[in-house]
């Protein structure tokens, strides 16, 4: 991300996703909104943010980050995921 100023919204998630795994869910969530910054609609961004937010007990945080899930996709599953 040093060598591009203007990373696109998966180098985002993909490093969110390390936080996470870390269990640095702070991290991991501000990182994910630099990506919903970059790329407003971007599904993968709000599937990966659910996850931490849920893990910090902020059920209405991820509920509405799933709501943003079904309106960009509506036929979206987790069984096709």
């Amino acid at each position: 991300m040093r060598l591009n100023p203007y990373p696109p919204a998966w180098y985002y998630f993909t490093f969110a996703a390390s936080y996470t795994g870390l269990g640095k869910y702070e991290e991991s969530i501000a990182v994910l909104q630099k990506s919903l910054a970059v790329s407003p609609n971007n599904l993968t961004s709000y599937l990966s943010i659910i996850r931490p937010y849920l893990y910090m007990g902020r059920e209405d945080d991820a509920r509405r980050a799933a709501k943003k899930v079904m309106q960009i996709n509506p036929n979206f599953s987790v069984e096709q995921w």
